[in-house]
C-alpha cells in the first residue's frame, strides 16, 4: 500500500492583483496587565505567530514579566494573557520572540538582562506550551550570550532553531523543544568578517532546510539540510560587496523560486532604502528599493513575504508606523497603509486561514493589534483527504478549494496540482509531478479530481500543492 501524507497543503499561484484598499478592523488592545509593556525593536523580534487553525499568539514583556495572549477570532479579541515568566527581582526581558510549529506547540525565547536566581545576564531562556498557550513550561537555559543581544527563532515540525543577532552560534533542537539544545559554530567553519555578524536571522522552509542570513554588514547566507548539524555557504552572485545595516529579513517560497528579502536602515553610505531579493537556490541577488527611513528610525523596519508574490515593507517614519504592499516581490508597490501615528514598534504577520494582515504595535507602554482584510489573495483547501495515510496508488478523490481575495485574472490562467516526490520535495519543472490542472477565471469554489499515480513509492511524506 502506498500512503500520501496530508501534513501540508500549500498553495502556489501567480496572478495579477488590482489595488484592493482593504478594510482594517478597529484597534484591539492586547496587553491586559502591567505597565511599560513592550515588543522590542521592529527589526529585532517577531512578536506574533499564527497556527494552522488561524489562532493568533502575541508575546510581549513588561512589569508583569513575559506574557502571551491568544486570539481565536482573527484578532477581534484576545483571551487573558498568560504569564511565561515573572519580573522577579527586577529582572527584565525586553525582546521576547514567539513561534509555533505544525503540531500546535508554542515556543517563546528571550535573553535575561541581569542576574537573578539560577540565571545570569545574557542567558538565552526557552519555554514551551503544548496546550495551545494555556500554560508554559519553566524556562530552561539554552546558552549564554551578551545581555544586549537580540534573538530570532524558527520552528517547523520537530525542529526548533535559535540564533542571536551576532549569528556565530546556532542553537538547535530536533525533539519539538523538549530536552537540551545542541550548538553549531559558524565561525569555526567559515570566515566571518570581523568575527561577528551585526544582525542575522534564521528560517526553515517547507522542505525542512534551515537558512541563516546575516550581515557584517556585508551579507552572508548559509544553508543546512541536516537539521543544523552542518551548514554550507551559498555564494551570492554577482560577486561584490552588499552591505545592509540594521537588517530585517523575510523568506518566501513561490512558483518562481525560493527567495529571502533583506533591507535595513541608514548608516554610513547607506541612505536607508537599500535592499535585495536573494534567490536562495542560485545565490543570484537582485537590488530592490524599499521605503526610505531616517537615522532616528533605522531599527524600525520589518518585512513579510508570502508565496503569492506579496512583499510587505513595514517601517516607522515621520507619519508613524506605516507599510507598503507589493504584489510583484518588490518591483512595484501598490498599496500604502498608515497604521498608527505615535506607535514606536511593530510586528507583521498574516493569517493563513483568512489571508488577513495582522499588525501588532506598541504605544505608550501598551500593545495593540489591527487586522487588515482584503489585501492578500487567499487559496484554501476546504475538504482535506479523509484518511491520507491510507491513500494508495491508483486511488481517486476530490480536493476542494476556495479562491478568494482581490484577484484580477489574466487570460486563461491555469491552476495546477502537483504531487511531491516521496521525500516531500517539489520540482515544478518536472512534468511527472503535475497531476492535474484547470482554467479558472474568477474567485469562488473549485475542485480537483485527484488520481494517485500507480508508480509512486511507499512513503508518508507526500505533499500536494496547488
Amino acid at each position: 500500500m502506498k500512503s500520501l501524507s496530508h501534513k501540508i497543503f500549500s498553495v502556489l499561484l501567480y496572478v495579477i492583483l488590482f489595488n484592493s484598499y482593504g478594510i482594517a478592523q478597529v484597534e484591539v488592545q492586547i496587553s491586559d496587565v502591567g505597565s511599560n509593556n513592550s515588543i522590542g525593536k521592529a527589526n529585532s523580534s517577531r512578536n506574533t505567530a499564527v497556527n494552522s487553525n488561524g489562532d493568533i499568539y502575541v508575546v510581549f514583556s513588561g512589569s508583569e514579566g513575559i506574557r502571551v495572549a491568544k486570539s481565536t477570532d482573527n484578532g477581534g479579541s484576545f483571551n487573558s494573557s498568560v504569564q511565561v515568566v515573572s519580573n522577579a527581582a527586577g529582572i527584565s526581558f525586553p525582546k521576547p520572540e514567539i513561534a509555533v510549529n505544525e503540531f500546535g506547540d508554542v515556543f517563546v525565547v528571550w535573553i535575561t538582562t541581569n542576574n537573578s536566581g539560577t540565571f545570569s545576564a545574557g542567558d538565552i531562556l526557552f519555554s514551551k506550551s503544548n496546550n495551545g498557550g494555556n500554560s508554559f513550561s519553566a524556562p530552561v537555559s539554552v546558552a549564554r550570550t551578551v545581555a544586549s543581544a537580540t534573538l530570532h527563532m524558527a520552528a517547523r515540525e520537530n525542529t526548533v532553531v535559535i540564533r542571536d543577532n551576532f549569528g556565530r552560534f546556532i542553537y538547535y533542537n530536533n525533539t519539538r523543544g523538549d530536552g537540551s539544545f545542541s550548538t553549531y559554530d559558524i565561525a569555526a567553519n567559515f570566515v566571518i568578517p570581523g568575527g561577528l555578524f551585526t544582525s542575522s536571522d534564521v528560517f526553515i522552509d517547507t522542505s525542512g532546510i534551515i537558512y541563516l542570513i546575516a550581515d557584517a554588514p556585508e551579507l552572508r547566507l548559509y544553508r543546512s539540510t541536516d537539521n543544523a548539524q552542518t551548514f554550507s555557504e551559498i555564494n551570492l552572485l554577482p560577486i561584490g560587496n552588499r552591505e545592509i545595516f540594521f537588517s530585517s529579513y523575510a523568506l518566501t517560497e513561490s512558483p518562481s523560486g525560493k527567495f529571502i528579502f533583506v533591507s535595513g536602515g541608514p548608516n554610513g553610505s547607506n541612505i536607508g532604502d537599500e535592499g535585495y531579493r536573494i534567490n536562495i537556490e542560485t545565490g543570484i541577488t537582485t537590488p530592490i528599493n524599499f521605503q526610505l527611513i531616517t537615522t532616528a528610525n533605522r531599527q524600525s523596519r520589518t518585512l513579510y513575504a508570502d508565496e503569492y508574490g506579496t512583499l510587505i515593507d513595514g517601517f516607522i517614519d515621520a507619519g508613524g508606523i506605516q507599510m507598503n504592499v507589493s504584489y510583484d516581490q518588490g518591483i512595484t508597490y501598490d498599496e500604502f497603509i498608515s497604521i498608527d501615528p505615535t506607535a514606536v514598534s511593530h510586528s507583521i504577520d498574516t493569517n493563513p486561514t483568512t489571508g488577513d494582515i495582522t499588525i501588532v504595535y506598541e504605544r505608550a507602554g501598551q500593545i495593540y493589534m489591527k487586522v487588515y482584510k482584503g489585501f492578500i489573495r487567499n487559496i484554501r483547501v476546504t475538504s482535506p483527504i479523509a484518511n491520507p495515510l491510507l491513500t494508495c496508488q491508483g486511488d481517486t478523490f476530490n480536493l476542494n478549494y476556495t479562491v478568494s481575495g482581490p484577484f484580477v485574472f489574466p487570460s486563461n490562467p491555469e491552476f495546477a496540482l502537483y504531487l511531491s516526490d516521496a521525500n516531500g520535495n517539489f520540482d515544478l519543472t518536472d512534468p511527472t509531478q503535475k497531476i492535474n490542472s484547470q482554467i479558472i477565471t474568477s474567485t469562488g469554489n473549485y475542485s480537483f479530481n485527484v488520481q494517485i499515480p500507480n508508480t509512486i513509492l511507499t512513503s508518508s511524506n507526500y505533499q500536494l500543492k496547488i
